[in-house]
């Protein structure tokens, strides 16, 4: 559970945990190999008083490959697309009608190349300001 803010400034009671796990699914991990299969999930409560209108669940990544940075969004079909860091830009990963008490969301599953990942995620209500939690989920992946 991670420390949560608003792009706006004011004050927020959402809440959000997240964690990555290998093949056996057994523990918890933030180092990987290449070749393992990764399942990233994460749970988002929303504010209490964001719950029941529509918004929508936001995945950013940040990979370090080879020394280059790749910003990316995780898009409603599962993908990650290039991002340009302009918030206008920035696409959801889900569209929610409305917000519940707990989202549980799959981040990512499947491969990562060798590098150094950072995940963050959050939410928006329509028209709201970007809920997020400042520290990024780390995966690092060695050859």
């Amino acid at each position: 559970t991670t420390k949560v803010r608003s792009v706006s400034g004011a004050s927020t009671n959402a809440l959000f945990c997240a964690g990555a796990y290998g093949a056996d699914g057994l523990e918890y991990s933030s180092s990987f190999t290449a070749g393992d299969y990764i399942t990233i999930i994460a749970e988002i409560k929303p504010d209490s008083v964001d719950v029941g209108t529509n918004g929508e669940l936001i995945v950013v990544l940040l990979s370090v490959i080879g020394g280059q940075q790749q910003w990316s969004f995780l898009n409603t079909d599962g993908n990650f697309e290039s991002w340009d860091l302009k918030l206008p830009s920035l696409g959801s990963a889900e569209i929610v009608t409305p917000l519940e008490v707990i989202h549980e969301i799959t981040l990512f599953e499947g491969e990562l190349q060798a590098g150094k990942h950072r995940m963050a995620i959050g939410y928006m209500v329509d028209g709201g300001p970007l809920i997020y939690a400042p520290k990024a989920i780390k995966i690092n992946v060695t050859d």
